[in-house]
């Protein structure tokens, strides 16, 4: 049987260009972050970081400030891993830590797109894919909702949930 032609893999070069571009154009989206070196270093740790816990090449993951989504004057980067097959998925990194990556999907009660998992192994993923697709036990039952997801910004005004604890 003849054998199937893998893809071919992007080179070194390649891959650190567009390393180079992507950084190039998230430093561009705001003058204050080109001048905050460690805000994007912290935010390349939290991206390396969610790749390895997804298994996940690091250069599927883009990095860009969440304005909305902050601590102590420190914006946290929003991860967004693209898939091949044209899935994204949206995380933020609470507090700019690589140990606390969140999940965003969308609010049980008014389906904003808010912190919803802590994501520390690619089971925890799974878990909220299950849940948003109806097949697995609400939140309440299996834990309590994320600290991070009330009172977050883009909650509708009138949602339970977008009051503080």
């Amino acid at each position: 049987m003849p054998e199937t032609p893998r893809p071919a893999t992007p080179g070194l070069a390649e891959r650190a260009r567009a390393a180079a571009a992507q950084r190039r154009t998230a430093h561009a989206a705001e003058p204050h972050i080109r001048r905050e070196q460690r805000w994007f270093a912290l935010a390349e740790q939290c991206a390396a970081a969610l790749a390895r816990v997804l298994d996940t090449p690091r250069d599927q993951i883009t990095i860009a400030p969440d304005w909305g989504r902050g601590y102590s004057g420190w914006t946290w980067p929003r991860l967004t891993l693209a898939e091949p097959d044209g899935s994204v998925f949206e995380f933020v990194a609470a507090y700019n830590h690589p140990g606390r990556l969140l999940a965003l999907a969308p609010c049980p009660h008014c389906g904003q797109l808010v912190p919803h998992t802590a994501v520390g192994h690619l089971a925890d993923l799974g878990e909220l894919l299950d849940y948003c697709a109806g097949r697995a036990a609400e939140p309440e039952q299996r834990q309590q909702y994320l600290h991070e997801m009330h009172g977050d910004f883009v909650h509708d005004g009138d949602c339970p949930l977008a009051r503080l604890l």
